[in-house]
C-alpha cells in the first residue's frame, strides 16, 4: 500500500482529521509509532513499514467515517508493506503539467 499524504507521516491521526492517511493509521494502529520516531519527510524520502496488521473494518470518509468492527484475521494473515511519501499538491503549488516532468516522476 502507498500512503500518499502529509510530509509529517500520519497527518492528523492523533489530533484531528479523517482523510486517507488518518483512516489508514486508524486501521493499522501499529503505524502510530511512526509519529514518534520520524521527522518530517523531505522530498527524496519515504518510510517503509513491513508487517503491520490491520485491526479494523470501517465505512465512510471524513465526517461519515465509522468503525464497523474488528478485521477478520486468518491463521496466516498476509504481511503488509506500507510506503509513506508526502503528496505534492499539483493543483495549487505547481502547474498540472509539471507533475509529468522527469524531476517529479523520479521523485
Amino acid at each position: 500500500m502507498v500512503d500518499f499524504a502529509n510530509s509529517g507521516v500520519g497527518g492528523g491521526f492523533l489530533t484531528n482529521g479523517c482523510a486517507q492517511e488518518e483512516i489508514l493509521f486508524s486501521n493499522f494502529p501499529e503505524l502510530s509509532i511512526i509519529k514518534l520516531i520520524c521527522e518530517e519527510l523531505r522530498e527524496e524520502e519515504a518510510v517503509v513499514v513491513s508487517g503491520a496488521r490491520r485491526f479494523n473494518l470501517y465505512s465512510g470518509y471524513s465526517h461519515s467515517f465509522r468503525f464497523e468492527g474488528t478485521y477478520p484475521h486468518t491463521q496466516h494473515p498476509a504481511k503488509s508493506i506500507i510506503v509513506a511519501v508526502d503528496a505534492v499538491d499539483y493543483s495549487s503549488k505547481l502547474s498540472k503539467s509539471l507533475q509529468y516532468s522527469k524531476k517529479f516522476i523520479s521523485r
